[in-house]
């Protein structure tokens, strides 16, 4: 019981306080990450590519059909936006002494997404591909473009 009031708590804070911890996330990012250039671009590419994705696919949510534990946000649901984030801090963190930090949160984060069912298990893995993706992409091209230089 503890433990199930203890999840819902964690699972709503990262629903409604999304605005007050994403600027706070975002700057302990830039402040402590290695690949600064790399984690900026490619949380900007991560969220254009997911809104524009949202409003290609416009797959509903599952709480439009279901009850959710919190309001049924009123855009669409693929991909999910704070799992391609999360996935974006992920990928920035691996290989670095936060990532034992970084890591479980950010597969928290994700599946808070499911457990108050405001995405699809399918939205949430391709908010994590559509960050790999853009994490990826963006490292590339800062790698040739630094290599230009030389």
């Amino acid at each position: 019981m503890f433990w199930d009031q203890a999840w819902l708590a964690f699972a709503v804070f990262f629903e409604t306080a999304q605005w007050f911890v994403f600027p706070i996330a975002i700057l302990a990012g830039l402040a402590l990450l290695p690949r600064r250039r790399v984690f900026l671009q490619s949380l900007v590419l991560t969220t254009f590519a997911a809104f524009a994705l949202k409003l290609f696919f416009q797959q509903d949510r599952p709480c439009v059909v279901e009850q959710a534990l919190v309001a049924c946000p009123p855009d669409f649901g693929l991909p999910s936006i704070h799992s391609a984030l999360s996935g974006v801090f992920i990928m920035a963190s691996l290989g670095t002494r936060y990532a034992w930090v970084v890591v479980p949160i950010g597969m928290l984060v994700a599946y808070s997404r499911i457990f108050l069912n405001v995405h699809s298990t399918e939205q949430v893995i391709a908010g994590f591909a559509l960050a790999a993706i853009a994490y990826l992409a963006t490292w590339l091209h800062v790698q040739r473009a630094q290599e230009k230089k030389k």
